[in-house]
């Protein structure tokens, strides 16, 4: 395949979300604080910035795999970064939409590196009847629901806009300090202690791997309620929730993916 040169890309779990949401076809749109697009060109260098960034951040990495028209690219130069083994393109982000278009073939994910001291106990992603009920509150109520002042909650545009920053994303971090149940006795809760500020959150998702004690990592947004409920006209939408098994070693290992 002379006409194409396959590159690599290592992502992690947003990112990724947004690639399948085009068809995997296209990569998302920079952030305003990236102006460039860097692809690779190494397998191997992918797979160390993949496995030693992504997944020690975010607690797991992927490595992208694709072919780009040659032709096209040869409007670029490969920039070496540490080394000749490291090499990647710069494209500018204003560029992107026109990289994409030469894109042969699908993106695919060919490696996945978790980091062994975080699991991610809950997605918002893989929540569709969470999405579901609060759309359709949105769209068929008054009094209930959110009001979509950037994008509908669950949207592809909504999830741009947290990925693009329209919509922010905010994070506590620190341990949980208590499980309980609320409610009638039928709704999970956790408390985070993060440096003597206590939260609570709802115990969504993977319940084992809720423990007193662990580390833990909350992903949320704040979005505005269509009827402000206790005095507050926004609440906070759990995104992602991560917790920490410090009793495993902290270096990443990859596994099939």
């Amino acid at each position: 395949m002379d006409d194409v040169e396959v590159l690599y890309r290592p992502v992690g779990a947003s990112e990724l979300e947004l690639i399948r949401r085009s068809g995997w076809r296209c990569f998302p749109p920079r952030l305003p604080h990236q102006p460039i697009f860097y692809p690779v060109r190494e397998k191997e260098y992918a797979e160390k910035i993949a496995r030693e960034w992504n997944a020690k951040t975010d607690g797991v990495g992927y490595v992208t795999q694709f072919a780009v028209d040659r032709a096209y690219l040869g409007r670029f130069r490969p920039e070496a970064v540490g080394g000749s083994k490291h090499t990647e393109y710069w494209i500018p982000a204003a560029e992107l939409e026109l990289f994409n278009e030469h894109i042969v073939g699908q993106i695919e994910v060919i490696q996945t590196f978790r980091h062994p001291g975080w699991r991610k106990a809950y997605d918002l992603v893989a929540d569709r009847e969470t999405i579901e009920a609060v759309q359709r509150a949105t769209l068929t109520t008054a009094d209930f629901g959110l009001v979509p002042d950037v994008a509908l909650f669950g949207s592809d545009d909504w999830w741009q806009a947290t990925a693009d920053g329209r919509i922010p994303v905010l994070e506590v971090r620190g341990t949980i300090a208590r499980l309980f149940v609320s409610g009638h006795g039928d709704w999970p809760l956790f408390e985070v202690d993060a440096n003597g500020e206590r939260t609570q959150w709802t115990r969504f998702g993977d319940q084992s791997l809720y423990r007193e004690g662990r580390g833990v990592r909350v992903e949320y947004v704040m979005q505005r309620t269509k009827k402000p409920g206790a005095g507050k006209s926004e609440q906070p939408k759990l995104l992602r929730i991560y917790t920490h098994l410090a009793d495993e070693p902290p270096e990443a290992r990859p596994l099939e993916g």
